[in-house]
């Protein structure tokens, strides 16, 4: 697939209902993929292994305009989405997250 290709795809491609956003914009600022990154979520969580647990931040760069990124100055990529995850300890398995 060329660029050109993957950012076309990027344009049209929407998580969300379009005529609802603005009103669940106000209430979730991740509307646009909250419903997505939940349903990754409550998958991870069945498989949540109760024992050997690690809670950890993890910084996603991106550049895109989004309500939630973070800005750090002193990092290479400047602009992040921070996300916490809790992992199990040995495998790495992501068994919950939050934005």
């Amino acid at each position: 697939m060329t660029d050109k290709q993957f950012k076309e795809i990027l344009h049209f491609l929407r998580f969300d209902d379009k005529s609802t956003h603005a009103e669940c914009v106000v209430i979730d600022k991740a509307a646009a993929i909250s419903k997505l990154f939940d349903m990754f979520v409550e998958n991870c969580k069945k498989y949540y292994m109760r024992s050997e647990a690690t809670i950890d931040e993890q910084m996603v760069g991106f550049r895109e305009h989004c309500p939630f990124s973070v800005y750090m100055a002193s990092k290479p990529n400047k602009y992040k989405l921070k996300a916490w995850i809790l992992a199990h300890a040995k495998s790495f398995v992501c068994c919950n997250a939050q934005l």
